[in-house]
């Protein structure tokens, strides 16, 4: 099968390759947390009604503002059931930069 970017026709800023992956995960858009590390990615997730904790790896932490959450590395980002009622609900905890 080919690259995933093939699955949509629109890119990122457009919200429709994350809004497929929560309909193929059988997920609702506000339950995703989306790990990103481009603007156009941040734009892309929130559009979708997705959180977002930006990785610090490949633009500056200016450039990355608009992210709910921002890490140096993907081991600084830990999640852990919530308490909402729902086995799909996460606590997102990012560790300080």
């Amino acid at each position: 099968r080919g690259r995933a970017a093939d699955d949509v026709g629109l890119g990122k800023p457009h919200p429709e390759a994350y809004l497929l992956a929560s309909a193929k995960l059988g997920l609702v858009p506000e339950t995703c947390i989306v790990v990103e590390d481009a603007p156009a990615g941040i734009k892309a997730a929130h559009a979708a009604g997705m959180r977002v904790v930006a990785l610090t790896t490949t633009h500056r932490e200016d450039d990355l503002g608009e992210a709910d959450a921002r890490a140096m590395h993907l081991t600084d980002i830990h999640l852990s059931p919530g308490d909402v009622g729902s086995s799909r609900c996460l606590r997102v905890r990012v560790t300080e930069l």
